[in-house]
């Protein structure tokens, strides 16, 4: 069986949150601290944002989540996220051309993980996702 590893972000504590969390294999979000209580509700598990390993790492060996801001070789500043669509783990930014009528560029991110490097994360990093 495949290792499925993700990274929770904490919306209520403002940090990433990967020992106290985990996933049942019935899909169920539980927490560890105190008790050990599941989060049956949607009130409960709503304060996580889940991110998984998209399975690749950059140029340095360092994992890739979605979520993630990279620098490619080129300079360009991206984001990582999960397209449904394309079934696959992709790239966004803006360039010059795209920024001015509020568009942005995408790219699997398979074809770019090995010239690039994680630089931050949209939640501890923010401001990448405006440049």
């Amino acid at each position: 069986m495949k290792d499925i590893r993700f990274r929770a972000w904490d919306k209520q504590h403002d940090m990433f949150d990967k020992e106290q969390v985990f996933i049942t294999q019935a899909g169920v979000i539980c927490d560890l601290t105190g008790l050990g209580w599941t989060l049956n509700h949607y009130d409960d598990w709503k304060r996580y944002d889940i991110q998984f390993y998209t399975g690749l790492k950059d140029k340095n060996g360092i994992e890739i989540y979605e979520g993630d801001i990279i620098k490619t070789n080129r300079g360009i500043i991206a984001e990582v996220y999960w397209s449904k669509s394309g079934a696959s783990f992709m790239i966004s930014y803006p360039n010059i051309w795209t920024s001015r009528i509020g568009k942005r560029i995408y790219k699997k991110l398979m074809n770019w993980h090995s010239k690039c490097e994680v630089i931050g994360n949209i939640y501890e990093h923010p401001s990448y996702r405006e440049e």
